[in-house]
């Protein structure tokens, strides 16, 4: 299907041709996401999410945002989109407080020197499982709620506020609970 016709069709609302599009242009958003993606984002985010989020707002706006009247003006365009919601969460996520992942602590990633990571054997998975449990035995249902939104990946901070206590009880909880798994 020649351009033209096919932002024409997308404008239109055709699932085709917005399917296309996307099949079509993914890798242009894709090479400038991971060629400009700051090193400490890599760790928590994949490529993936910020593209999706390029095509969300691409999407959103048909009648403005596919004015295209070329294939590279496209592909300059949606290059402008994916930098800036990079620039955004790596604002977000580095030069804010909240939300700053460099103070993000570790929590049960060396449980009896065992770490997990992708790929790892089942054995080692299953060992990561059995000392989780372990550390839920006898917890209060608070505790165990503690714990999983730890294990979530929740910061201290966000659970104190979701559970309705100090952030020092939080930690004290938490530190209790893997003393206790490593006994």
């Amino acid at each position: 299907m020649p351009f033209e016709g096919l932002i024409e069709e997308a404008r239109g609302g055709s699932e085709l041709a917005a399917r296309i599009i996307v099949e079509r242009y993914q890798p242009h958003v894709l090479s400038v996401i991971r060629r400009k993606m700051h090193r400490e984002m890599r760790q928590k985010f994949d490529s993936q999410d910020f593209a999706q989020a390029v095509w969300v707002s691409f999407f959103r706006e048909r009648d403005e945002l596919l004015k295209a009247s070329s294939p590279a003006q496209l592909i300059g365009y949606l290059a402008v989109m994916a930098r800036n919601k990079l620039t955004d969460e790596t604002r977000r996520r580095l030069n804010t407080q909240k939300h700053d992942i460099r103070r993000e602590e570790q929590w049960l990633s060396d449980v009896n020197n065992t770490r997990v990571r992708a790929g790892d054997t089942p054995s080692h998975l299953a060992i990561a499982h059995e000392t989780f449990e372990k550390m839920m035995e006898g917890s209060s249902e608070r505790d165990r709620e503690i714990a999983i939104l730890r294990m979530s990946g929740e910061n201290i901070h966000a659970i104190a506020e979701l559970i309705g206590v100090s952030e020092r009880t939080v930690s004290r909880v938490l530190e209790r609970m893997q003393k206790d798994s490593n006994s």
